[in-house]
């Protein structure tokens, strides 16, 4: 009973040992092809500052866009469509195709801002948002992979996505105490009302 029991430990080995080196060669061919990055991953970071900032968008009162904690500095309304337009630019440093409505460069950008009033704020918000979510979805290992220039830096396209969800946010975290500012508690952060 003692040596079937150690032949059949052997074999379920030498099966396990077989089955490993097979998993190896093959992870090594998928290794070889190329691959996008964790997608899903990319998604969640970036619809998460995309839901904030649309929800707080929406939270803010239109008559509080005009508001700026000091002079010189983006407005309430000005730092949403900075969020919103510079999608189209960081995106287009990757090589995605950019909307006849795009803004041209960062002037275009900086030019676009000045039309900060609520309406418009919120629409540009929506138009952006999906725009940067369809490109990344749509983004090629070609496209991934391309060495560019982002204002001397030389990266890839890869890390131009990583910059986009950074920046959506580093300005979520500028709304949100801008909104704090103002009396405005972020919608995500209420505390349910309590039932009596």
């Amino acid at each position: 009973m003692r040596k079937f029991a150690m032949a059949a430990a052997f074999a379920l080995l030498t099966g396990l040992v077989s089955a490993g080196l097979a998993a190896a060669d093959h992870h090594e061919e998928k290794a070889e092809a190329p691959t996008r990055p964790d997608l899903a991953a990319f998604l969640f970071i970036y619809d998460d500052a995309a839901q904030k900032l649309q929800s707080l968008a929406e939270a803010i009162p239109a008559e509080k866009y005009a508001w700026r904690p000091a002079e010189g500095v983006r407005s309430i309304g000005e730092a949403f469509v900075h969020a919103g337009a510079s999608i189209y630019l960081i995106a287009g440093f990757a090589g995605a195709p950019l909307p006849e409505a795009a803004p041209k460069g960062v002037e275009g950008m900086l030019a676009l801002e000045k039309s900060a009033d609520k309406k418009s704020v919120q629409a540009l918000l929506g138009d952006t948002l999906a725009y940067g979510r369809k490109v990344a979805i749509a983004a090629t290992p070609e496209m991934l992979d391309k060495p560019v220039d982002f204002f001397g830096n030389a990266i890839d396209g890869r890390t131009i996505f990583l910059l986009l969800a950074a920046h959506l946010h580093e300005h979520l975290g500028q709304e949100i105490a801008y909104a704090r500012s103002n009396g405005v508690t972020p919608p995500w952060s209420q505390q349910p009302a309590k039932s009596e």
